[in-house]
């Protein structure tokens, strides 16, 4: 495991607790508490199979319902480490994507990429303490399209750093930035083969105008750097606690897990951030 000096180990302690402060976006229906019910629930009963994203395709059980939770580390990293410790609790393998822009990882300006220097031991520590999956929280459109960095150059080496310090890194899925409400992309389309549907809102699926220019959204293959990509993984059903339902954000405790037919396949998506 990569050791960060205690210098270092302090800054970016600092910067996890600013950004907190900054970002924290606890959100009152969603308790941590619903979260552990839950979990206890899927591990006391042999119904259910818990696996992380990297096996969910090639995972089949007839006599089960195959469940895969994924998470999205937006802002906030210690929120994320706190529920990887609940799930290592029970056992539970998560699969946890980390937010290459976000602040917790480093500084990202325009013409400009600083990574924080212990973001890397930081991460193994939930691989291998924790057991879960890492992956990529890709924002890699974002990157060229606001921050005018070279996202195929940046993707090589931030893959070569982690990878070369342990992380395994074998998936991403794409992260839903404020910035693509604004220019109307996803950062999905960074990978080839992925266009928008007729109607879609996001719709500029090759060229984004900004700054009254035309960018022309650099594109890459996905299996060229990662074993699967997370927001093509087969599933029946899918569930999100940024999905509203009747009005009412989405939670773990409004799942009725009976009602679900042995044999499917099921995506649990949660933001830490808002749990804790």
């Amino acid at each position: 495991m990569p050791q960060a000096n205690s210098t270092h180990k302090v800054l970016f302690i600092i910067i996890l607790l600013l950004s907190a402060s900054c970002e924290k976006e606890k959100l009152p229906e969603l308790q941590i508490s619903a979260y552990e019910t839950f979990l206890q629930e899927i591990t006391s009963s042999d119904r259910y199979l818990v696996v992380p994203h990297r096996d969910l395709d090639k995972t089949n059980a007839p006599d089960k319902v195959i469940i895969s939770i994924r998470h999205d580390m937006d802002n906030e990293f210690l929120d994320s480490k706190r529920m990887a410790m609940l799930e290592y609790k029970y056992n539970v393998v998560g699969s946890y994507y980390v937010l290459h822009t976000a602040n917790y990882y480093g500084k990202t300006d325009l013409n400009f990429f600083s990574r924080n220097t212990p973001i890397a031991s930081e991460l193994l520590e939930i691989q291998d303490f924790y057991k879960h999956e890492v992956g990529l929280h890709n924002d890699l459109v974002t990157l060229q399209i606001v921050y005018n960095l070279n996202s195929v150059d940046f993707l090589k080496q931030e893959l070569n750093y982690l990878r070369k310090n342990g992380l395994k890194m074998e998936g991403s899925t794409a992260h839903g930035s404020d910035f693509c409400y604004k220019y109307f992309y996803t950062n999905h389309y960074f990978w080839e083969g992925n266009t928008v549907s007729t109607g879609d809102f996001f719709k500029n699926w090759q060229t984004v105008p900004i700054n009254n220019k035309l960018v022309t959204i650099q594109k890459a293959k996905s299996k060229d750097f990662f074993e699967y990509d997370g927001n093509l993984v087969k599933h029946d059903y899918f569930y999100a606690d940024c999905f509203f339902e009747n009005g009412k954000r989405w939670s773990v405790d409004m799942l009725n897990l009976d009602s679900i037919p042995i044999g499917k396949k099921v995506i649990i998506l949660l933001h830490p951030q808002y749990w804790y």
